[in-house]
């Protein structure tokens, strides 16, 4: 509705600001998540390597350093178990 009454100038201004808040939004949260992602890519690696391929490897992460991840620790290897594979 602003950009429509105001000269185009001030509505792109607009626009970018909005653009660079996202863009920080997004660089603090990739910052926040690199450490839990990076061992995940290390844990699929490894298991990868040990069992010949990727089709077979089940992420379980450290309980200790990821409490709260209730579908990895909990839902996960029950939905395991009642596959039937």
């Amino acid at each position: 509705f602003y950009g429509s009454i105001k000269t185009a100038d001030v509505a792109w201004s607009m626009g970018d600001l909005g653009v660079g808040m996202m863009a920080w939004l997004n660089i603090i949260a990739i910052w926040i998540l690199h450490r839990p992602a990076v061992d995940a890519l290390k844990d699929y690696e490894f298991q990868m390597k040990q069992k010949g391929s990727g089709n077979f490897a089940i992420y379980k992460p450290d309980p200790n350093k990821l409490p709260t991840a209730t579908f990895w620790l909990e839902d996960y290897p029950k939905r395991l178990k009642d596959a039937h594979f």
